[in-house]
Parts: C-alpha cells; structure tokens; sequence
C-alpha cells in the first residue's frame, strides 16, 4: 500500500495486492508526516529473508564475503529474440538463531514481459549452528551467488521474483531491448 497526501487532511489510497505477500505482518505508524496511518509490511522476527539482491556482471561467495562486479545490471540488449539472456545476481539472506538449523528453500521466478512464468530455480538450505563469533542479538546470515540464465522470446521488462520458504521476498525488473 502506498499512501500520498491529496489534498488537507485527506489520503490516497493504491492497492497493494503487489505488496501484500503470505507472512507478512502490518505495523501500522500514528507518527506519519502525513497525520495520518501509514503501513509497512515486516516479515516475523527471525524468519530467514532476503535482506538484499543485487544482478550484476560477476558474483562469487569467498571466505564469507561477496565480490560483486558491475553491480546493478539491469538492462540487455540483444540481437535477435528468441535470445539467451543471462546475468549474475548476488544474494544475502539473514535469518534468527532459530531458523539456523532448519530447513530452507530459496526459490527464483523468472516472469517475461507479460508476467508468464518462465523459469523457476529452487535451492534447499540447510545451515549449520550459528557462527560463535556472531554477536548476541545480532542475526546470522548467508551469501549466495548464482547465475541466472533463461530465453527471452520478446523485449521489455522481464522481473525475476524472489521467495523464501514460499513468502515472496523481491522483486527485480530487467530490461531486455531487442536490436537498435
């Protein structure tokens, strides 16, 4: 839901439909600069989530840090459709100290122009125990870096839809154009 101000003391409102994913919980502010109630949409404390994803040149996960090259890519060109597109996208996934040694899966959608689906990725995690270094309090985390290729039959915006343990997470648009 997003929220702008119409005129004094009154609120627009636009769906939120986009926004409103399965585990998600609304907090709702009363110290809106807007005087008004303004919403945002939280994951549960602790549920492992994306806290950042990033499409670029070349990613890789060593040591626990990530080399992210060209980052940002978000736009192609190709010769002719139907085109093999690829890109490398860097994932952070943070999560409780409850959610460590359970089970997870990372699952990526690939939509085209017309928001059909046309690929999905799943990856199953399974963490260790949190690392002893970790300050208390603070949350774990994990680095994935990954190589997403897929056929693109037609340009525009393409999105690839991230999810974790089925709640939706991001949603990453990518610009395919076709020749000049």
């Amino acid at each position: 839901m997003t929220v702008s101000t119409t005129g004094p003391g009154r609120l627009k409102r636009t769906l939120w439909s986009a926004r409103l994913r399965a585990g998600t919980v609304a907090i709702f502010a009363e110290d809106s600069p807007l005087r008004g109630y303004t919403m945002r949409l939280c994951h549960p404390w602790g549920a492992m989530r994306v806290d950042w994803a990033i499409p670029c040149r070349y990613a890789e996960v060593n040591g626990g840090l990530a080399t992210v090259v060209g980052a940002q890519v978000d736009a192609v060109r190709v010769a002719d459709f139907p085109a093999r597109v690829g890109t490398w996208l860097a994932i952070r996934l943070v999560f409780g100290d409850d959610e460590a040694g359970a089970a997870h899966e990372v699952t990526m959608k690939i939509l085209d122009a017309q928001l059909n689906e046309i690929a999905e990725n799943h990856t199953n995690l399974t963490l260790g125990p949190p690392n002893p270094e970790k300050a208390p309090g603070w949350e774990g985390s994990h680095l994935m870096a990954t190589f997403v290729q897929f056929d693109a039959e037609s340009d525009g915006t393409h999105t690839f839809e991230l999810f974790v343990d089925g709640r939706h997470q991001q949603t990453l648009p990518f610009s395919i154009r076709g020749p000049a």
